[in-house]
C-alpha cells in the first residue's frame, strides 16, 4: 500500500480542509512545533483506511475538530495490488450528517460501501489489520518501539500478514471451505449411485429375456380365453333367447282380461242414452241466447247512441251537479270586481301620497345641507380656541423661559467672579514657588562650584575612566559627597515638587476660569434670544385675544372665544336634531310607501290570477254541459231551465233501459241454468262412457304393443294396431282380434323356449372340456393366471426401461464420483500440511530468520557494528557478545533498533512482491546523535531510492536540512495548516533554527 493523496478536514487541529499529494514524494519530513498538528496526519490516514483512531480503533469520535462543523472527512487515495483506489470516510459528532464509509476502484470502477465491507476490503489490501498496521506501516508517536517489545504470537500475527503468509491461511481456508462444500456433493453422488442398479446393461438383458417368454405364455392364454369365452357366449345366449321366450309367453298370458266382450257391450248402451239428453238440452240453451243476443243488442246500441244506462246516469248526475257550480261563478265574480275597484282607490291614494313624500326628501336634503354648513362653523370655532389656547402657551412659556435665562446669567456672573479671584490666588501662588525654585537651584550650584571634584565623579561608577585623570575608578569606589550638597539638592527637589503642584493648580483655575466665561457668554446670548421670543409670541397672542396679563388665568384671557365655540355647538346640535327628524319622517314615509305599494301590487298579481282562475272555472263547467247527450242538453248554455227539462227526460230514457236490463238479466239466469245441466252430461258421459271406452281401448292396445317382440323371435304376425274412426263397436271386434294372436304366439314361444335351452346346455359342457385340457379348474382361475402373466410382461418392461433409463444416469454419476473423490481427497491433505504449527510456522520461522539478518544489517550499520539481532528478537551486545532483552535498551537505543527492524521488514516484503511500500516515523530523532542521526536518514534514504514513501515526523526543524521534500505544519488561530516548502523556504526556516539556536 503505497498513499497518493490525502484529503481532510474537521479532523482534530484541521478544521478547514487540507490535502497532501505524495505522488511524486519518496523521502519527506514532517515538521513543525509540538501542538502544531503533525501527528494528526497520521490520525487522518488511520481514520481513512481503518475509520478509527490510532488509540481507539473502535470509535472515530475524538477525532472531530473542536470549533468545526461537527463533521470529520479523509478521503485517501493510494495504490494496491497494481491498482488505485479512494477510500473515503467522514463521522459526526451527532449522527448528522450520516456517516461514510466507501471504497471506489479508480481503475476498475468498482464500489464497495459500508463501514464494515469497507473495513474488510481495506484489510484484504493492506493485508494488515489497524493494529498491525499501527506497528508494521505508521509508528506514532510513543508507539515507536510495540513491533520490537510484541509479544511472540503478536509479532507472529503481524510478519504473517506484512510478509503476504496470511495468504497460506487463505489458502487452507479456501481449501477447507472448498472440501467442506464438495464433499457433501460427492456423497450426495454416492447416495444417488447407491440408490440404482448395479449393472444396468446385464438388467437390461435379463428383463428382456423374462419378458419374451412371459410374452408367448400370454399368446396362449389369451387364445384359450377367447375360445372358452366364445362356448360360453353361445351357451348363454341360447339360455337368454330361451329365457326370452318363456318371459315373453308369461307377459302375454298374465295381462289377458276376462270380460272384454261384456264391458264393451254396457259402455254401448250407456253412451247412446246421455246422447239423447245432450241433445234435448242443447235445443233449450239455444233458444235462450238468442233472446239473450236481441235484448243485449237493444242495450248496446243505447250505449254506442251515448244513450244507456251509463249515459243517462252521467247525465243526471251533471244535471245534479251544475247548480251549485253556477252559483259559485257568480259570487266569484261580485267578488273579483269589487276588489278591482278597491285597488283602482288604493292607487289613486298612492299616486297623492308619493307626491308628498317628494316635498319630505326635498326637505331631508335641506336639513343635511344645513347641519353640514353649522358643523363647518362650529370646527372653525373649536379649531380657534385651540389656536388661542396654543399661543397662550406659547407665549407663558416664553415668559418664564426669559426670566430663567435671565436668572441664569446672575449666577454664572457670581460663579465667573469667584473663577476669576482662584486664578489670581494661584497666579500669586505659582509666582512664589518658581521663585522658591530659581532660589535653591542658583544656591545648590554654589555648593557644587565649591566641591566641584566631587561632583565630576558624581556619576561615575567602578572600572570607568576617571572625570578628572581618565585612569579606571577601583572596583570599590563610591561617588563623593558633601552634607551641603545633598541638602541643598533635596531642597531644590521639594521647592521643585511645591512649584510643580502650584502650576498644576494655576492651569486648572485657568481652565476652570475660561470655561465659566464661556457659559457666561452663551447665558447672556440666550437670554437675549429668550426675550425675542417672548415679545413675539406675546404680540401673536395679543392680535387673536385683545391686550392681557399674563399673571390672568386661562379661563378669563380665554373666554370670549369659548363662549364663541359653546354656541355654535349649541346650534349645531339644534340643526343636527332638525335635519334628524326631516330625515327619520322621510324614512318612515318611504317604508310606508314602499310597504303599501308592495302589498297593492300583491293583489293586483292576485286579483289576475282570481280573473284566470274564474275564466277556467267557468270554461270547466261549460265543457262539463257540453258532454251531456244532444238529446238531454235542449239549450245551449246551462240555464236552471235547460237543466230541469233534461233532467225528466233523462231520467224517463233511464227508467226504459232499467226495464230491459231485468228481461236480460232473466234470460241470462235461464241460460246459465241449462249450461250447467249440458256441462253435467258432458262430465257424466266422459266419466262413464269416454274414460272407461279409452281405459279398455289402452289396456287392449298394451296387449297389442306386446305381442310384437314376441312375434319377432317366432317370425308369427302381431296383432293389428286400433282401428280408425274409433267407435264402441269398433273397439270391441279389434279387442277379439288381439286375443286370438296372442294365444297363438304364446304356445309358439313355449315351443321354440325348450329347443333354445337344450342347445344352451351343449355349448356350457364344451367350454368346460376345453379348460380341463389344460388343468385350468373355470374362467376365474384362467383370467388370475393371464393377469399374472401380463404382470410379469410389465414388470420386465418397466425394469428394461429403468435400466435402460439408469444407464447413461450412472455412467455420468460414476464420472463424477472417479473425478470428484481425488480433489476431495487433495484439499484435505493441504490443509492439514498448510495448518498452523506445520508449513505456515516453518515459513514464518524462515522470513523471520531473513527479517531479523536484514534488521541486524542496518542496525549495525547505524550502531557502529555493536547491536544485532538474535533469533528471538533479542539484542546481542557486541560489546559482552550476549544478547539482552530489548527492553534494557536506552532510549536511543530501542529508536534505532525498532528503526532497523522496520526498514528490514519494508525491504523483506518488497523483495517478495509484498504490500508494504510505505512508511511513517512520528518522532524518536531527538534521542539520537549527529553520527547515529546521519546514519539513520541515509539508511531511511535507501529505503526511498526503491519508489517507497518514507516519511519523518519530528518537533526538531534542523531535520528539515537531511530532507528536500518538507511539509511545514503550523497552528493558528483558524486551525492547523500544512504546505510543502520551496527550496527557498526550507533554507530559511533551517537558517532561522540556527540563529535561534545560536541565541539561547
Amino acid at each position: 500500500m503505497r498513499p497518493l493523496t490525502l484529503r481532510f478536514g474537521g479532523l482534530r487541529s484541521y478544521r478547514a480542509e487540507q490535502e497532501i499529494d505524495f505522488t511524486d514524494v519518496t523521502l519527506m519530513a514532517i515538521v513543525g512545533d509540538t501542538g502544531a498538528g503533525k501527528s494528526s496526519i497520521l490520525e487522518a490516514l488511520s481514520f481513512a483506511l481503518y475509520g478509527g483512531c490510532t488509540w481507539d480503533n473502535r470509535s472515530s469520535k475524538g477525532l472531530i475538530a473542536d470549533g468545526g462543523d461537527g463533521t470529520a472527512r479523509a478521503e485517501l487515495t493510494f495504490q494496491a495490488r497494481n491498482k488505485v483506489w479512494k477510500v473515503t470516510r467522514t463521522t459526526s459528532a451527532g449522527g448528522s450528517p450520516p456517516s461514510v464509509h466507501r471504497l471506489e476502484g479508480v481503475t476498475d470502477g468498482s464500489l464497495v460501501e459500508g463501514s464494515r465491507a469497507v473495513g474488510d476490503a481495506v484489510q484484504k489490501l493492506v493485508g494488515l489489520d489497524h493494529q498491525a498496521f499501527l506497528k508494521a506501516v505508521v509508528l506514532p508517536q510513543g508507539r515507536f518501539q510495540e513491533l520490537l517489545q510484541a509479544k511472540d504470537t503478536d509479532r507472529t500475527a503481524i510478519l504473517k500478514n506484512v510478509l503476504g503468509l496470511d495468504q497460506l491461511a487463505e489458502v487452507r481456508q479456501q481449501a477447507v471451505t472448498t472440501r467442506e462444500r464438495l464433499e457433501p456433493l460427492l456423497q450426495d453422488l454416492k447416495h444417488r449411485r447407491g440408490l440404482l442398479l448395479d449393472d444396468p446393461a446385464n438388467s437390461i438383458v435379463d428383463a428382456e429375456a423374462r419378458r419374451s417368454a412371459a410374452a408367448q405364455q400370454v399368446t396362449a392364454l389369451e387364445q384359450l380365453q377367447r375360445t372358452v369365452r366364445e362356448a360360453r357366449t353361445a351357451g348363454d345366449n341360447a339360455a337368454r333367447k330361451a329365457k326370452e321366450h318363456r318371459t315373453a309367453a308369461s307377459r302375454l298370458m298374465n295381462r289377458l282380461p276376462d270380460d272384454i266382450e261384456r264391458r264393451y257391450h254396457d259402455l254401448a248402451g250407456l253412451d247412446s242414452r246421455l246422447t239423447d239428453e245432450t241433445a234435448t238440452v242443447g235445443k233449450q240453451l239455444e233458444d235462450a241466447d238468442d233472446d239473450a243476443e236481441r235484448l243485449n243488442a237493444t242495450l248496446t246500441a243505447a250505449d254506442l247512441a251515448g244513450t244507456g244506462i251509463a249515459g243517462v246516469t252521467e247525465a243526471l248526475t251533471t244535471f245534479k251537479l251544475l247548480p251549485n257550480q253556477l252559483a259559485e261563478l257568480e259570487t266569484q265574480r261580485r267578488d273579483i270586481e269589487e276588489e278591482k275597484s278597491a285597488i283602482g282607490v288604493e292607487q289613486a291614494a298612492l299616486v297623492d301620497r308619493e307626491r308628498d313624500h317628494v316635498l319630505l326628501v326635498t326637505k331631508a336634503e335641506d336639513s343635511e345641507a344645513e347641519v353640514e354648513k353649522a358643523k363647518t362653523v362650529h370646527t372653525n370655532a373649536v379649531s380657534e380656541l385651540e389656536r388661542c389656547r396654543t399661543l397662550l402657551a406659547d407665549a407663558r412659556q416664553a415668559a418664564r423661559t426669559a426670566k430663567t435665562s435671565a436668572a441664569s446669567v446672575g449666577e454664572i456672573q457670581k460663579d465667573l467672579n469667584d473663577r476669576k479671584t482662584d486664578f489670581n490666588d494661584a497666579s500669586l501662588a505659582f509666582s512664589h514657588a518658581d521663585d522658591a525654585v530659581k532660589e535653591a537651584r542658583k544656591y545648590l550650584e554654589a555648593m557644587r562650584r565649591a566641591n566641584s571634584a566631587a561632583h565630576a565623579a558624581a556619576v561615575s561608577k567602578a572600572g570607568e575612566p576617571c572625570p578628572i585623570c581618565v585612569r579606571p575608578l577601583p572596583g570599590d569606589f563610591v561617588a563623593p559627597a558633601t552634607a551641603e550638597t545633598t541638602q541643598a539638592a533635596r531642597n531644590l527637589t521639594k521647592a521643585e515638587k511645591r512649584a510643580g503642584t502650584a502650576h498644576t493648580a494655576l492651569t486648572r483655575a485657568e481652565v476652570a476660569n475660561e470655561t465659566v466665561r464661556n457659559r457666561f457668554e452663551e447665558a447672556v446670548k440666550a437670554a437675549k434670544t429668550a426675550n425675542s421670543e417672548r415679545d413675539e409670541t406675546y404680540s401673536a397672542a395679543a392680535a387673536a385675544l385683545g391686550d392681557f396679563l399674563l399673571e390672568q388665568d386661562e379661563e378669563s384671557i380665554l373666554a370670549e372665544v369659548r363662549s364663541g365655540a359653546e354656541q355654535t355647538a349649541v346650534t349645531l346640535e339644534q340643526v343636527e336634531a332638525e335635519a334628524k327628524a326631516a330625515h327619520d319622517a322621510m324614512t318612515e314615509g318611504k317604508a310606508r310607501l314602499r310597504h303599501d305599494k308592495e302589498a297593492l301590487a300583491k293583489r293586483s298579481e292576485n286579483l289576475v290570477k282570481l280573473t284566470l282562475a274564474l275564466e277556467r272555472r267557468r270554461g270547466q263547467v261549460l265543457a262539463t254541459y257540453e258532454v251531456v247527450p244532444d238529446q238531454y242538453r235542449l239549450h245551449a248554455e246551462p240555464t236552471a231551465e235547460a237543466i230541469e227539462r233534461g233532467t225528466k227526460k233523462a231520467q224517463q230514457r233511464l227508467d226504459e233501459l232499467n226495464s230491459i236490463k231485468a228481461k236480460l238479466d232473466g234470460v241470462q239466469k235461464v241460460i246459465k241454468s241449462l249450461r250447467r245441466q249440458s256441462k253435467k252430461l258432458a262430465e257424466d258421459r266422459r266419466a262413464s262412457v269416454e274414460l272407461p271406452v279409452a281405459e279398455l281401448g289402452r289396456l287392449v292396445q298394451s296387449i297389442a304393443d306386446r305381442t310384437i317382440g314376441p312375434a319377432e323371435m317366432t317370425g308369427l304376425a302381431a296383432a293389428a294396431q286400433r282401428p280408425t274412426p274409433l267407435s264402441i263397436t269398433t273397439d270391441a271386434r279389434w279387442a277379439l282380434d288381439v286375443l286370438g294372436t296372442v294365444e297363438g304366439l304364446v304356445q309358439r314361444c313355449l315351443r321354440e323356449a325348450q329347443v333354445l335351452e337344450q342347445n344352451a346346455s351343449t355349448a356350457r359342457n364344451d367350454a368346460d372340456a376345453k379348460l380341463a385340457g389344460v388343468g385350468i379348474t373355470d374362467e376365474s382361475e384362467l383370467e388370475h393366471r393371464l393377469t399374472d402373466t401380463r404382470t410379469d410382461v410389465r414388470q420386465a418392461q418397466r425394469d428394461r426401461a429403468e435400466a435402460v433409463a439408469q444407464e447413461p444416469i450412472c455412467a455420468e454419476l460414476d464420472a463424477r464420483i472417479s473425478a470428484t473423490q481425488p480433489v476431495v481427497q487433495s484439499l484435505r491433505e493441504l490443509a492439514g500440511l498448510l495448518a498452523d504449527g506445520k508449513f505456515p510456522a516453518a515459513v514464518v520461522k524462515r522470513r523471520q530468520r531473513a527479517l531479523l539478518g536484514l534488521a541486524s544489517e542496518r542496525l549495525r550499520s547505524v550502531t557502529k557494528e555493536r547491536f544485532a539481532f538474535s533469533n528471538d528478537f533479542r539484542i546481542v551486545d557486541g560489546h559482552t557478545g550476549q544478547p539482552r532483552d530489548v527492553r534494557t535498551l536506552s532510549g536511543g537505543e530501542t529508536f534505532l533498533a525498532s528503526l532497523a527492524l522496520a526498514l528490514a521488514l519494508v525491504e523483506l516484503t518488497s523483495r517478495g512482491g509484498g504490500r508494504v511500500e510505505a512508511l511513517f516515523l512520528d518522532e524518536g530523532f531527538g534521542s539520537l546523535d549527529s553520527n547515529v542521526l546521519s546514519e539513520a536518514l541515509e539508511a531511511l534514504t535507501r529505503q526511498a531510492r526503491d519508489g517507497r514513501l518514507v516519511t519523518v515526523i519530528s518537533h526538531m526543524r534542523d531535520v528539515a536540512e537531511n530532507f528536500d521534500n518538507v511539509l511545514l505544519v503550523t497552528k493558528k488561530p483558524g486551525g492547523s495548516r500544512a504546505h510543502w516548502l520551496s527550496a527557498d523556504e526550507r533554507d530559511q526556516l533551517i537558517t532561522d533554527e540556527m540563529t535561534a539556536g545560536l541565541l539561547t
